[in-house]
């Protein structure tokens, strides 16, 4: 399994109802037939440097490569502007282990 980690940084206005109720369900749509399994929203409190963290659940990382490039990544990452933006850090790993 691999997991890529999206944080939003806290200093850039950021539309959490747009992105949980039209953003996401178009990265679950575009990209479930790339071999997504799921994801995650998490918010966190004023103060920390980041915002918002959205963790995507994959097979394995190379189905992530496949599935940020052609028309489907296009049009999730044209999507970006009607939410924030904030210039995203994107961390990506394999699990190693997990209970």
């Amino acid at each position: 399994m691999a997991q890529v980690y999206i944080l939003y940084p806290s200093d850039v206005p950021f539309d959490l109802d747009y992105y949980v109720k039209v953003h996401m369900p178009m990265v679950s749509s575009l990209w479930g037939p790339f071999g997504l399994l799921g994801w995650e929203a998490i918010t966190f409190p004023s103060g920390s440097p980041y915002q918002v963290q959205t963790v995507l659940s994959w097979k394995n990382l190379d189905q992530f490569s496949a599935a940020s490039k052609g028309e489907a990544a296009d049009k999730l990452f044209d999507d970006i502007q009607y939410f924030t933006t904030a210039k995203a850090l994107i961390l990506k790993g394999k699990v190693v282990a997990s209970s």
